[in-house]
């Protein structure tokens, strides 16, 4: 755990250099596990609610973001309605292999975004860069969306975002509908 002056110091840090959770080597202390980390997070930005209360803020945040950057594709819209940043938070092997290895399972950033009937690749593009339909709409129409959503939450927040979109077709409100 992180004394109340490593906090301090920390905090002096990521105002100046940004959130980064590596920077706990210039104060000579570990977090013990992500939670540990997150619940700082969220004490830094004045967030209340702790882990929930700051991937709430994250997710109100990124679709504050794509209320005004979204999807270059007309007719498609994106939003995030989920990061999956509880699973292993509190495995201290988690942490200890970031720190030591810089390795680490990332959690996943949910979007679902919209598909219109009538978006149509165009053949030159699927025949020159895509195999597919479906490949060409999410390279034309989503990733770089959801890649730039993803940096800007490593960016602000220091969390690192796998990324993972479902149409929402197949989704009921934030609950993804599973097909198997």
């Amino acid at each position: 755990m992180i004394s109340q002056q490593g906090q301090q110091a920390l905090f002096k840090l990521w105002d100046s250099m940004g959130v980064d959770i590596r920077l706990v080597k210039y104060i000579s202390e570990r977090f013990s596990n992500w939670e540990e980390f997150y619940k700082l997070l969220a004490k830094y930005y004045n967030i209340e609610g702790g882990v929930m209360g700051l991937k709430q803020h994250i997710i109100d945040d990124v679709n504050q973001m794509l209320s005004s950057e979204n999807s270059p594709c007309d007719g498609v819209t994106i939003r995030m309605f989920d990061i999956g940043i509880e699973k292993d938070m509190t495995n201290r092997q988690t942490m200890d292999n970031y720190l030591t290895h810089g390795y680490m399972l990332k959690p996943v950033s949910y979007f679902a975004y919209s598909e219109p009937e009538d978006w149509k690749c165009s053949d030159e593009i699927i025949d020159t860069i895509y195999n597919s339909y479906e490949e060409c709409f999410d390279g034309e129409c989503l990733m770089d969306t959801m890649s730039n959503m993803s940096a800007y939450v490593r960016k602000k927040y220091g969390i690192n975002l796998n990324i993972q979109g479902t149409p929402e077709s197949q989704m009921m409100g934030n609950i993804r509908i599973q097909k198997y």
